[in-house]
């Protein structure tokens, strides 16, 4: 499943990796449920994709936040993890230790654009 995409979207792609859904699929029920119009390009907040989430029967457990991406990975993401994370305004899965987003898919964290970004949010999926 490709999620590589220029239109700011990387919320409802993290939903679609973590749902394993394609992203227009997403992006469908994403619009519906927070009623957007039809210019709506993928922008969204941390609130709503835990919404999305939890109305798609996803259960989340807060996990830690601070430090560099690449850090946070080696300090708190198991290998088989799969979270949720916020870089800056960029969200992003992290998936058996590796980054997946509307960027790239599979993309190990030392070699991610992001990989020196903050971690602001996070939560493990369960």
């Amino acid at each position: 499943m490709s999620t590589t995409s220029t239109q700011p979207n990387c919320g409802p792609t993290a939903c679609a990796v973590i749902l394993n859904r394609s992203v227009d699929f997403v992006m469908d029920q994403f619009s519906q449920m927070f009623k957007k119009t039809d210019r709506w390009q993928g922008r969204s907040n941390w609130r709503q994709l835990l919404g999305f989430l939890k109305k798609n029967k996803v259960q989340t457990r807060a996990a830690p936040i601070g430090g560099s991406l690449v850090k946070w990975v080696e300090m708190n993401a198991r290998a088989t993890g799969v979270y949720l994370v916020r870089v800056g305004n960029h969200f992003l899965v992290i998936k058996e230790r590796q980054v997946y987003d509307n960027l790239g898919s599979g993309v190990s964290v030392t070699d991610s654009w992001c990989k020196s970004k903050r971690v602001t949010h996070a939560v493990e999926i369960n």
